[in-house]
């Protein structure tokens, strides 16, 4: 459990730390997030399969039935999805249309490294590791199902606690009968809880088709329906 609860404040402190460190010092933000997630994953995978001993059928890497997960993968995906398309099309919780300059200010071929690398290797691949993969795995030799579930996916939450303000700070929520600033904190709240629940739904996919193929199409496809819309509204 303490190389659990170890990893889980290493993942948080460093996945905010580094979102912090890009938009503070205005480096190119498509290098440097995809140099370090790519060795954070190196070395903390490097650690879980020396030091931790996880094995390959514990990370959800072995077995025959990968092209079953990833079938439902790319099903769950497209759900998973559902929501946010929904409201970014009708965005009427926001005071206005929904604002994404990161994505929104790509060129044609930063959309394509965004959609076949970043999103691909940086995002999806590492963050299911890491977290449906070696987080969950540790959490699971100490803990019933449900409290891994839960314990890796309020991690999960937590890694995103610096992308999700600063991606509002782009946008104002509107709520009737409710003050700006009140409305913006629950706002900020509402998107930690999705990512908590879209990342449980993830961790049962996992468990589910016993394999970590069908958690990382899942959320490669949901977010890369996002990053498309965004782009092209």
């Amino acid at each position: 459990m303490r190389r659990a609860i170890g990893l889980s404040i290493a993942l948080i402190v460093l996945s905010n730390g580094i979102t912090a460190f890009i938009y503070l010092s205005g480096v190119d933000r498509q290098l440097v997030y995809f140099l370090w997630t790519v060795v954070v994953l190196a070395i903390v995978s490097w650690w879980a399969r020396h030091s931790v001993r996880l094995g390959c059928a514990e990370l959800g890497l072995c077995g025959r039935q990968w092209k079953r997960s990833a079938v439902i993968g790319a099903l769950v995906g497209c759900l998973l999805a559902i929501p946010s398309v929904v409201f970014l099309a009708f965005p009427f919780l926001l005071a206005e249309p929904a604002r994404y300059r990161e994505i929104q200010d790509l060129g044609l071929l930063g959309l394509l490294w965004r959609l076949g690398a970043e999103l691909t290797i940086a995002t999806a691949l590492t963050e299911e590791i890491l977290f449906r993969g070696i987080l969950q795995a540790l959490y699971r030799r100490s803990l019933s199902t449900t409290n891994t579930l839960i314990a890796t996916n309020v991690v999960f939450a937590l890694w995103h606690v610096a992308a999700n303000a600063l991606t509002l700070q782009q946008n104002m929520v509107a709520l009737p009968l409710i003050p700006g600033a009140v409305a913006q904190a629950i706002g900020y709240l509402g998107s930690l809880i999705a990512v908590g629940l879209g990342g449980m739904i993830l961790s049962i996919l996992r468990e589910r088709t016993n394999h970590l193929a069908g958690s990382v199409v899942a959320h490669w496809v949901s977010v890369a329906a996002i990053t498309i819309l965004v782009y092209f509204r």
